[in-house]
């Protein structure tokens, strides 16, 4: 069982930080090379869900993981591994359920609003808020890799 858990563990890792790399490295700027600009933004519009719930199912698997591994004793000082965790999913939540709404509002309002002073208005709005999930979306991935390093080095095998 204890192997079973270290290996979950880590796979959950991987597939989260795996799906951030190709979304963010490989499929987007493929999507916005490809596509026109309007067409791409509902392609990847309609990817974010999933791509969100994929954080979300990642974060309770690897957080039930390190609390099944405590709970054999085959873990050592996973606190802080749990910690990060937490935050990673909260990063991810904060991503899916706030920004992400907040940008398509916003890209709505965009292609709504006729060209002038609230269109640019709203145009600097979107880009301020791309940048932050952009941001965001860099921190989890950061978090990840280190989690990952972190992990593989004190797990007991």
């Amino acid at each position: 069982m204890i192997s079973f858990l270290r290996y979950l563990l880590l796979l959950t890792l991987v597939v989260w930080i795996g799906g951030i790399l190709f979304f963010s490295f490989i499929a987007s700027p493929s999507i916005f090379k490809i596509l026109p600009r309007e067409q791409a933004g509902q392609v990847v519009g309609d990817i974010f869900p999933k791509y969100h719930l994929l954080g979300y199912v990642s974060c309770v698997i690897a957080l039930a993981c390190l609390f099944g591994l405590r709970q054999f004793g085959a873990a050592q000082s996973i606190r802080t591994a749990m910690i990060v965790l937490v935050l990673m999913g909260g990063i991810q939540a904060t991503m899916g359920t706030i920004i992400g709404p907040k940008v398509i509002e916003t890209r709505n309002a965009v292609k709504a609003t006729p060209a002038g002073p609230e269109k640019d208005r709203l145009e600097k709005k979107f880009r301020g808020l791309h940048g932050v999930s952009m941001i965001l979306n860099l921190l989890l991935l950061i978090l990840g890799l280190i989690l990952l390093y972190w992990l593989s080095l004190r797990l007991k095998m």
